[in-house]
């Protein structure tokens, strides 16, 4: 009964939906009346195509094929109020095709199947909870495909089956939590792939190992505790990783083991980040830009962290922009790496403290604008000094023999400390022995009488015993 309602609903609504499109035509044998079109040239100058925006136009029903221009390249309908995607009718000649930001809740399983040189199909901010395992069936030459923001907890495992040309792909903003093994390796000729905002915390291992072609991984804003390598280093030409918003702890040298290709990481926003560990980035010799900002509990990037990253013949690496902007570093070792060779050094908004391990920032040729904000926090007499403009004798360390008096003052201090506290135990001991005199003399002086011992003789009974 109800399913019968449903039906006739949707038939009135289509019925209200042709008739006030009708009236909008006027008359016109397609949508450009109601719609914008815009007219491109194909290859031959004869060849004529259009391309359709249908967005914001509070369109509730798909609009019918038959109002088509012939020859649609691209049909634009987003930011509309469809709630259902039916079957389309036959496109030979559609590319794009933009359903993001409707209401979207169903589509029908044989939906696409009439678009057979699709390339692009976004389907983006809608209300999605589960896809059919044919959906994409049909779309053989389709290479983005773009499901994010929608309700999606899980995909049919064999969704993705026929579309071997796919190179973009994401996913991000849905519940997912946790990708099938099985479900990505049929896309073969994948370049990018989008798993941000999933829920994910763990990817197993050897996931990618079927994407020869991958080159971009994102993972921002998830749960991952450490960098899931074993599933990243499957990816053998992975170029770009992003890490970013995760609440990982520390970054050591199997973070990214095997990862030698990677040209760009991004590991900014992490709030859980506190240490950058020994040899961590030493096996990254193809890394071209490090982004690590914004972590607000990192405060140590070890003197080693880097080591082995240059070229052993060179002597160079190919590592030109660092961001370290607004973290918690008070030193950076200048040892570390070539610093004052990258193109982009940025160390702004730390609690830098200017000694003489820091004084080779004087030397780099920084960028105007990314000097302003690169201050002083300790010593008190230079804070909030922009370091660029401290005179080089400012920059003081301790000399060792100071160093050493402070280590005496501090156990001279420990042994001061030590008698006052036992002079203090003394002298309350004495106290208490004052106030309590009284008994202490009562149990003396019974003491003295000698009470307490009791002692017996055996009486005599008989002369003989004399």
């Amino acid at each position: 009964m109800m399913t019968k309602m449903r039906l006739n609903v949707w038939l009135v609504n289509v019925v209200l939906w042709v008739c006030v499109f009708a009236k909008q035509v006027r008359g016109a044998d397609n949508i450009c009346t109601f719609c914008s079109c815009t007219t491109v040239t194909g290859k031959s100058v004869v060849e004529k195509f259009v391309n359709v925006d249908c967005s914001m136009k509070n369109i509730e029903i798909l609009p019918s094929g038959a109002l088509w221009p012939s020859k649609t390249l691209s049909m634009d309908l987003s930011f509309n109020s469809i709630n259902v995607i039916s079957v389309f009718e036959n496109s030979n000649y559609l590319k794009y095709l933009d359903l993001s930001s409707n209401n979207i809740s169903l589509i029908e399983y044989q939906a696409f199947n009439e678009f057979p040189v699709l390339q692009k199909l976004c389907l983006k901010n809608n209300s999605l909870k589960d896809l059919h395992q044919d959906t994409f069936k049909m779309l053989n030459n389709l290479q983005t495909l773009d499901l994010s923001f929608n309700k999606l907890k899980r995909l049919p495992e064999y969704i993705f089956k026929e579309l071997g040309k796919l190179n973009y792909l994401t996913l991000a903003g849905n519940p997912f939590r946790n990708i099938p093994n099985d479900l990505l390796r049929p896309l073969k000729y994948l370049e990018y792939l989008d798993l941000s905002l999933t829920g994910n915390y763990f990817l197993t291992p050897g996931l990618f190992h079927e994407l020869t072609w991958l080159k971009v991984v994102n993972l921002t804003k998830n749960e991952f505790q450490e960098v899931p390598t074993g599933a990243l280093r499957s990816a053998e030409v992975l170029e770009k990783v992003y890490l970013d918003e995760n609440p990982i702890t520390e970054l050591n040298l199997k973070s990214f083991a095997g990862l030698q290709k990677v040209r760009i990481i991004s590991l900014s926003n992490m709030p859980m980040l506190e240490f950058v560990d020994e040899l961590t980035f030493s096996k990254l010799r193809h890394l071209e830009f490090l982004n690590l900002h914004s972590n607000p509990q990192l405060e140590v990037i070890h003197a080693l962290a880097f080591k082995g990253i240059l070229d052993p013949k060179s002597n160079q690496t190919r590592l030109n922009k660092v961001n370290l902007r607004n973290n918690s570093l008070n030193t950076l070792y200048e040892d570390a790496l070539p610093w004052c060779n990258l193109e982009t050094l940025d160390l702004r908004d730390n609690p830098w403290n200017c000694d003489c391990k820091l004084k080779w920032i004087k030397k780099c040729n920084m960028k105007e604008e990314l000097k302003d904000l690169l201050l002083c926090h300790t010593p008190e007499n230079l804070r909030s000094s922009v370091i660029t403009t401290v005179p080089e004798d400012q920059f003081i360390c301790l000399s060792e023999k100071s160093h050493w008096r402070q280590i005496h003052g501090r156990i001279i201090r420990s042994i001061i400390i030590g008698i006052i506290c036992v002079i203090s135990l003394i002298l309350l001991f004495g106290l208490l022995m004052y106030f309590n005199r009284d008994k202490i003399m009562e149990w003396w002086l019974a003491k003295r009488r000698g009470s307490g011992a009791v002692y017996y003789i055996k009486a005599k009974s008989f002369p003989e015993d004399t």
